[in-house]
């Protein structure tokens, strides 16, 4: 249940949120979606003992060398801290989907289990007010 509830919503939203602040629009385009696989077989192998596939260990390595040479393509613009953010964005939201695949949940469980943690997260954001937090400092003009 921690992560289904740490995973989606909130965890994920800033993460990604402070790594597109650090980094360009490519590099988040290919850090959060791309990731998300290998991520995914990693943490099934090393929780749930799942054997990594030849052709999926040859994938993780494409993966993990695109990142690379997207990241050093960057050039001038690299922000360690911003690819160390989507990283771990990415990790969120394939914990996430691990969790939602091993748990005995139904969908609406799951959907409030979801909804409680992050209004609670999303409500201590709204008190604390933290400068880097979109959720916050947003506006509406209508």
């Amino acid at each position: 249940m921690a992560g289904i509830a740490l995973g989606s919503g909130v965890p994920h939203f800033l993460l990604s949120e402070l790594g597109g602040k650090l980094t360009s629009a490519s590099l988040v385009g290919i850090v959060l979606p791309g990731l998300v696989p290998a991520f995914f077989a990693i943490n099934s192998f090393l929780f749930f003992r799942q054997k990594i596939e030849a052709f999926k260990a040859a994938a993780i390595t494409v993966i993990s060398l695109g990142i690379y040479f997207a990241s050093i393509g960057i050039g001038a613009n690299f922000n360690l801290l911003g690819l160390i953010a989507l990283i771990s964005g990415s990790y969120c939201w394939s914990l996430f989907t691990i969790s939602i695949q091993k748990c005995n949940f139904k969908p609406l469980e799951i959907a409030f289990v979801v909804s409680s943690v992050n209004a609670l997260l999303s409500l201590i954001l709204t008190v604390i007010k933290p400068s880097a937090s979109g959720i916050v400092a947003g506006s509406v003009k209508l």
